[in-house]
């Protein structure tokens, strides 16, 4: 459970932070054998060379904007919404989209209570606004 709560670390780091009383756990968990996680063993078992590309992923991108990369992640605990004003939510996000520039390595996070495809799109306008705000013509997505 620990495992998965902190984003799948691997067990010897978990471990470690059991033993320096960093996590508030039983210390004779951190000398147990470690736990086959099937998420983690999924993810191995899927594993691909990329051959496709011997260069990286910004040789082509000269300039900020040229290219932009999008993922989407689950969070292993939801976290609550961010307010600016009034009272704190009760939402909690569970879905974050992510928008990383190749050039600058820029990340810019969105959260979402749903996985929507209307989400999605909202988040995507939200990072287009932003990159418009500092003069930043997106090219490709």
């Amino acid at each position: 459970m620990l495992h998965k709560c902190c984003n799948h670390v691997n067990m010897q780091q978990l471990n470690t932070w059991i033993r320096n009383k960093q996590i508030s756990v039983d210390p004779s968990v951190a000398n147990a054998p470690d736990p086959i996680c099937k998420a983690c063993q999924v993810g191995k078992a899927k594993k691909k060379a990329h051959t496709k590309d011997k260069g990286t992923i910004t040789l082509n991108h000269a300039y900020p904007g040229a290219g932009v990369s999008a993922d989407q992640m689950e969070a292993g605990y939801p976290g609550r919404m961010l307010m600016t004003r009034g009272l704190p939510s009760t939402q909690r996000y569970k879905y974050c989209n992510f928008w990383v520039d190749h050039y600058s390595r820029y990340i810019f996070p969105t959260f979402h209570i749903s996985k929507e495809a209307s989400d999605l799109l909202k988040s995507k306008q939200c990072y287009k606004d932003f990159a418009r705000h500092y003069n930043v013509n997106i090219k490709s997505i």
